[in-house]
């Protein structure tokens, strides 16, 4: 009986170990190729927020037309004000280029906007928003990887 008592709290415990390592974690096996291996991931929060489940921007270019998106989820009773940001990097600062606003009585939120850039250079979105429920505020943010055109 006291074996049993044993294992069951060793698979307590390891379980309660396993649950908090991240979830979004690569591994590579004696068959996996280094190709295969994500060399870019898209910026996506989903931790420590209080009316927030998920936060996530991209940014992508066909020739001068670039591709925006942004999503904001929150939890059921959540209403969202956002804006969309594109910028270019100049020297070690960043220029504003152009932004979306939106409001949403839903608990979500997506930008998918495009602009024609009028000059080469490197790019990033950041969406910023607020998020309310039941009273109370909160602010996210997340700024984009960097994506360049020629």
């Amino acid at each position: 009986m006291y074996e049993n008592k044993k294992i069951a709290m060793f698979l307590l415990i390891f379980a309660l170990i396993a649950n908090m390592l991240p979830f979004n974690v690569v591994t590579a096996s004696s068959t996996t190729e280094i190709s295969d291996i994500p060399t870019e991931i898209t910026p996506v929060e989903t931790l420590f927020w209080e009316n927030t489940m998920l936060i996530s921007c991209d940014l992508g270019f066909s020739g001068r037309t670039v591709t925006c998106t942004g999503n904001i989820i929150g939890y059921s009773g959540s209403t969202i004000s956002a804006t969309l940001t594109l910028e270019r990097r100049s020297g070690s600062s960043w220029v504003f280029v152009t932004s979306w606003s939106k409001t949403s009585s839903l608990p979500f939120l997506n930008f998918n906007e495009t602009h024609t850039v009028s000059s080469a250079g490197t790019y990033r979105v950041v969406l910023s928003g607020i998020v309310t429920r039941n009273g109370r505020s909160e602010r996210v943010s997340l700024i984009s990887n960097e994506k360049s055109c020629n």
